[in-house]
């Protein structure tokens, strides 16, 4: 394993890594942050799966269309009522605390943040949600949210090309299927498809250097993302809320409009990371999804967030948690998935 950098970054420097933390991407000065007394999830209306680990999956590039929705819904429902307070389930709260409390008695994790919430009907809780975590390949999400909202005035901005030179940092592992071929040409629909679907690196870090980077900073601000303007490696800064807000905001299609929001649900929805929530959940159960991963001295951190599209209840989940070992990490996620699948299922059922 390469040894770890103790040095700062700033807005250029590579920050998607998954093993190691050499801090990188845009950062935001979050310098009017938008009052959340206003339920931006609900309140900001324009109109209105499913993933494996590094370890498996080849990619499928986006075509010069949008993704084809196959699964026969709307990733999106704009009209959907979910203001004021979450109503707190506490003894399906208390269940989750319960099985947290066993995972990390066990070693499997040393920190764990769970927050649910349903899209149904407002229901939800959270459970150790003010630990904070380092997002990593999370913060692509925003990314390419601040690409899809440009798109909406200027839909050829996908498709334009960007030619990619040669792989980032070879110290920075970017070990995923398909990489970026040096010399080139990719569309910017190729590339955020890249880089959501399997996590690319090297996509990410074009896209990052190819926008303005107040663009992502309004993004982050609007999203209520606090971003360090310098990035430690051993600095947290994200929280599950953060996650399961801008789940919200794409479901409910309040910040880009019905279609991109969609868009970009669909194309979470092919992550390849399939080792978390996904594998707890029932077969075909389409997810919506992003996970990321980080390591520094010794600790890794793993964390998956996304939409479950159950039939009659889809909710929202989001896993940030911390230990030794990543893939003891990935089967504490999945049994947690699980425990919440399953009770989100009894209760369809009963």
């Amino acid at each position: 394993m390469n040894k770890t950098s103790t040095k700062t970054a700033s807005r250029k420097t590579p920050f998607f890594t998954k093993k190691i933390p050499i801090a990188w991407f845009i950062t935001t000065s979050l310098v009017a942050i938008i009052s959340l007394s206003i339920d931006i999830g609900c309140g900001l209306s324009n109109g209105g799966k499913n993933g494996g680990t590094k370890y498996s999956a080849p990619l499928s590039v986006a075509a010069a269309q949008a993704p084809q929705n196959t699964l026969g819904f709307g990733f999106t429902n704009p009209v959907i009522s979910c203001g004021g307070p979450i109503k707190e389930i506490r003894p399906f709260k208390n269940e989750i605390q319960q099985a947290i409390n066993k995972i990390i008695n066990e070693g499997t994790a040393t920190q764990i943040s769970v927050s649910f919430r349903s899209l149904n009907n407002g229901y939800g809780f959270g459970v150790n949600t003010d630990e904070i975590f380092r997002p990593a390949s999370l913060l692509k999400v925003p990314t390419m949210i601040a690409y899809l909202k440009m798109a909406e005035d200027s839909p050829a901005i996908l498709d334009k090309k960007m030619l990619f030179s040669k792989a980032m940092d070879i110290s920075i592992p970017n070990s995923i299927p398909n990489p970026l071929t040096p010399g080139q040409s990719y569309t910017i629909r190729e590339l955020i498809d890249r880089m959501i679907v399997n996590s690319d690196n090297d996509a990410a870090l074009m896209l990052v250097n190819g926008i303005d980077e107040k663009a992502i900073d309004k993004t982050y601000t609007i999203f209520g993302l606090n971003v360090p303007k310098v990035l430690r490696p051993d600095q947290d800064f994200s929280s599950v809320s953060d996650f399961v807000r801008i789940f919200r905001i794409l479901y409910n299609a309040s910040y880009l409009n019905k279609d991109m929001s969609d868009y970009a649900l669909n194309v979470l929805s092919r992550a390849y990371f399939t080792d978390g929530i996904v594998a707890g959940v029932g077969s075909g159960t389409p997810v919506a999804h992003k996970y990321g991963e980080w390591y520094f001295n010794g600790v890794y951190q793993l964390h998956d967030c996304g939409i479950v599209y159950v039939q009659g209840n889809p909710y929202i989940v989001a896993i940030m948690t911390k230990g030794k070992e990543v893939r003891k990490l990935a089967g504490a996620i999945r049994q947690l998935s699980a425990v919440i699948y399953s009770h989100v299922q009894i209760n369809l059922e009963s």
